[in-house]
């Protein structure tokens, strides 16, 4: 009796491998411990799952927590009035950094032509390509490569809105630029 209590204290302390029982008796206490050891051994497999489970998701809301603190600075340098391949470069390598991504590339199409990249080009590796468009017209496109963890893919996905909402702007702010421009030459 004084082993099965000292065992049940270690339990509850979280040893759920506690001191050895007689669990070969064949009285009461016999059947006691032994039924007093498979329910910690079960305690302690379920115990250690949760604790897998708590982990993992711990793992995931970091992941995430990062992921939305590294948009959130994309954000902020993508919102100067125009853009240009050094902003972008920084945007590029923080994600490359932030996401573990092997290698990133965006290449701009239009009048100012960037190609921007990042980390090297595994040749055996496929790309993931995230075409960034417009009305059936191409803006750019963002290619990248996957390390450990992989990024979640609606974070490429939002970077990938991000250039292209940026794109829009400065592409209709030229076309507005180009009708003041004209305008002032009829008068």
């Amino acid at each position: 009796l004084v082993l099965m209590t000292k065992a049940s204290i270690q339990v509850q302390r979280g040893h759920f491998n506690h001191m050895p029982l007689d669990t070969a008796s064949n009285n009461e206490l016999g059947v006691l411990a032994k039924v007093f050891t498979q329910m910690s051994s079960e305690l302690g497999r379920l115990y250690s799952r949760l604790e897998d489970a708590v982990n993992e998701k711990t793992q995931k809301l970091r992941q995430t927590n990062r992921s939305l603190t590294t948009l959130y600075q994309s954000s902020q340098l993508l919102t100067p009035t125009k853009i240009n391949d050094k902003i972008l470069s920084q945007v590029l390598n923080h994600i490359r950094v932030s996401e573990h991504l092997r290698y990133i590339e965006l290449e701009i199409f239009g009048s100012e032509h960037w190609e921007i990249s990042f980390g090297q080009k595994d040749p055996k590796q496929s790309l993931q390509v995230e075409e960034l468009s417009i009305e059936n017209e191409n803006l750019a496109v963002l290619s990248w490569q996957a390390g450990l963890p992989c990024p979640d893919p609606r974070m490429m996905k939002n970077l990938g809105q991000m250039v292209e909402k940026r794109c829009i702007q400065q592409k209709t702010q030229r076309q507005q630029n180009h009708l003041w421009r004209m305008k002032d030459r009829q008068l």
